[in-house]
């Protein structure tokens, strides 16, 4: 996951609900190696896509195998977080907000509002966004 993947979360404008955001959460491995997706599918679960990798040289296909919710993703985190070092510090706060949010749900439903905390814990991803760890 360090090299090849990604642990992302962010805020996005949205018309729909109180706030006026919504927030969208992402991991996923990425490689160029179809063998390597599948591979890490066989491992992991999720889905595999396809999509076309340009770099410099020249357009090549890549493949993405990304958790599809909120339990997986959380499972996958909890299970590798201990071996992270590049992305420990992505890692921590998406696990917490996962936490936080199935628990709202669980309470309140699909429509619980998103707390400050939880506000507080994509910012914090939002901060170590491409800074590389001392």
């Amino acid at each position: 996951m360090d090299g090849d993947g990604t642990i992302n979360m962010g805020k996005f404008k949205n018309s729909r609900g109180k706030t006026g955001y919504s927030v969208s959460s992402d991991v996923a491995f990425i490689t160029t190696y179809k063998h390597y997706a599948n591979k890490i599918h066989e491992l992991i679960g999720g889905d595999i896509q396809t999509f076309i990798y340009k770099d410099s040289r020249e357009k090549k296909e890549g493949y993405r195998v990304t958790m599809s919710n909120a339990r997986s993703r959380l499972a996958l985190l909890e299970q590798i977080e201990p071996y992270l070092i590049l992305k420990k510090e992505r890692a921590q706060p998406m696990i917490k907000y996962i936490n936080s949010r199935l628990k709202a749900r669980a309470a309140k439903g699909n429509g619980a509002p998103i707390s400050n905390s939880e506000w507080s814990l994509i910012e914090d991803m939002r901060r170590t966004y491409r800074r590389i760890p001392e």
